[in-house]
């Protein structure tokens, strides 16, 4: 038989069936994860709330401290060399 133009063989269709499953599977892990972040999310914020009724920390402490930390992190992503300027 002779190979027509553009058409598919059985390896690369093959391939192709490989490389669809493992993006569904891609895409479940993805969903997976979106909805256990959001889950995460609403405990913390639950969490916060009641720590901060109990008086254990207050809004401004913490969100200073998580400005700090996020700051902290960029910095280690990025690091300044002495001299340098954030302008």
């Amino acid at each position: 038989p002779t190979a027509v133009a553009g058409a598919v063989g059985e390896p690369e269709r093959a391939e192709m069936q490989h490389v669809q499953r493992a993006l569904h599977c891609q895409q479940v892990r993805l969903e997976a994860l979106a909805a256990a972040h959001v889950e995460l999310s609403e405990e913390n914020a639950a969490l916060r709330d009641c720590l901060q009724l109990a008086g254990v920390i207050r809004e401004q402490a913490f969100s200073t401290r998580l400005h700090r930390r996020r700051f902290d992190r960029v910095m280690r992503q990025h690091p300044m060399r002495a001299g340098q300027s954030f302008e």
